[in-house]
């Protein structure tokens, strides 16, 4: 866009919804054809992460997922609400960051998230694994004790 090469400090500055033309009218940027996104898909997108929070808040009241879990899902759903209703912001963190094109820059923060998560659920099985070696440990201590407690009454 011509309106923003005019701007010395153009990567410090962040537009959001509006961006001015080379003639000094302010289009939507979702309306820039091609540029960013359309507004169909903005609306589809947001419905869509809005029934995953009802289902998301489902899980969590059926106890199928505990809270614990369910908080990254929603901070996720979160910052892709917020970067659909402000398309402007992943173009201008694409440019800081020095990617060429926003998806690509969108692709790698979703990869990022996943590496994130995959590295934390690891993390927890790990856990897990280790508890229920433990248990295991104590429970064949507890039969252990038990056989033999019940083989010196058997010889009482």
């Amino acid at each position: 866009m011509k309106g923003r090469e005019a701007y010395p400090l153009y990567p410090l500055k962040i537009y959001l919804l509006y961006d001015k033309s080379e003639f000094g009218n302010y289009y939507r940027m979702s309306e820039i054809r091609g540029r960013i996104m359309n507004i169909k898909t903005q609306i589809v997108v947001a419905v869509i992460v809005i029934l995953a929070f009802f289902y998301l808040g489902a899980m969590v009241r059926k106890n199928k997922i505990e809270i614990k879990y369910a908080l990254p899902w929603g901070f996720m759903g979160c910052v892709i609400l917020i970067l659909d209703f402000f398309p402007g912001i992943i173009e201008e963190m694409a440019k800081i960051s020095g990617v060429g094109v926003p998806i690509n820059f969108i692709f790698f923060l979703g990869f990022c998230f996943l590496l994130a998560l995959t590295f934390t659920l690891s993390v927890l099985v790990s856990d897990l694994s280790q508890k229920t070696k433990t248990l295991t440990q104590k429970i064949g201590i507890l039969e252990e004790k038990l056989e033999s407690k019940e083989k010196t009454e058997k010889h009482d």
